[in-house]
């Protein structure tokens, strides 16, 4: 009897350590899927609604993988005139946050309140805020973004945003804001030294979208095109002379706009024309900085 009660007590204490260890195999496994499980099905990226590719830059560079970017203005399209596409429109209807350039960009104007109306809970916010705009009344530069000055405030904005719909990113936001404001504070000495000894502080584009640039660095822009018209071919040959008694060596114009009758014309006047794209680059710092350099090599 005593055996007996010894293998019934014995196979109750296997029992409950064969439970035991299957309770601690499966709290186990279960973590252990837990830590394989991708970041995005613990936590949703933060959907980023921006008009234009610098702006998806900007936002990156502030929230790093906590945000997924939609750019609604594709490569090669003016956001002067672009008219939004049906699979955007349902794009951005997701998003949680919208930073808008501001100053009266035609598209924002044209469509963004129409999306706010799509998706009501989306935070808007402009970036223009706090950056003395060039223009007067109704009409504004938009292109505040192409100025390393203004990038710094854009970028404060951006910071702000994000924290107010996502405080629990405060900290990774600020330590990110605050080192991308380095770099850009370290761009805008830069290019300050580039541009300190010119022979001229005139210079020639095609689309005035430069006056931001050329207010922080004392310079004059002279735009070939005015309220978007092109120019007749006398006011281009009567441009084009002035500013190359001026010694300037070339033209900026941008790649979306048919350049061949100012190829013609700068070509006969001996002046180069140097191709820059104020919207499409890879990489902000490095994209102002070259053009700063090939400003000094017009203007030196």
């Amino acid at each position: 009897m005593l055996i007996k009660e010894k293998m019934v007590m014995n196979l109750r204490t296997a029992f409950f350590v064969l439970i035991l260890v299957i309770a601690i195999a499966v709290v186990t496994l279960g973590l252990s899927a837990a830590n394989l499980r991708p970041q995005s099905a613990e936590a949703e990226r933060i959907r980023v609604g921006v008009t234009i590719n610098p702006y998806a830059e900007f936002v990156r560079k502030v929230g790093g993988d906590r945000v997924d970017v939609l750019v609604l203005v594709p490569p090669n399209a003016d956001p002067h005139t672009f008219d939004l596409t049906p699979s955007a429109i349902k794009a951005v209807s997701d998003a949680r946050i919208f930073f808008k350039v501001g100053a009266g960009l035609e598209f924002e104007v044209n469509w963004l309140d129409k999306l706010v109306e799509l998706n009501p809970k989306m935070l808007m916010v402009d970036t223009s805020a706090g950056i003395e705009l060039i223009g007067s009344g109704d009409h504004f530069d938009p292109h505040i973004w192409l100025s390393p000055r203004n990038a710094i405030k854009i970028v404060g904005s951006i910071y702000q945003g994000l924290v107010q719909i996502d405080p629990d990113g405060a900290k990774i936001y600020e330590e990110n804001r605050d080192a991308y404001i380095n770099e850009l504070k370290r761009l805008d000495n830069e290019v300050e030294e580039i541009l300190s000894d010119l022979r001229t502080r005139v210079f020639v584009v095609h689309h005035p979208a430069w006056a931001y640039f050329a207010r922080d660095y004392n310079l004059t822009q002279i735009a070939l095109e005015e309220e978007g018209k092109e120019p007749t071919i006398e006011e281009l040959i009567k441009i084009v002379e002035a500013v190359k008694a001026e010694g300037v060596k070339a033209v900026f114009a941008e790649t979306r706009f048919d350049t061949r009758q100012l190829e013609a014309i700068t070509k006969e006047l001996d002046v180069k024309i140097i191709l820059v794209d104020p919207l499409y680059f890879t990489d902000y710092v490095t994209h102002i900085k070259n053009f700063a350099l090939s400003l000094k090599e017009a203007l030196s």
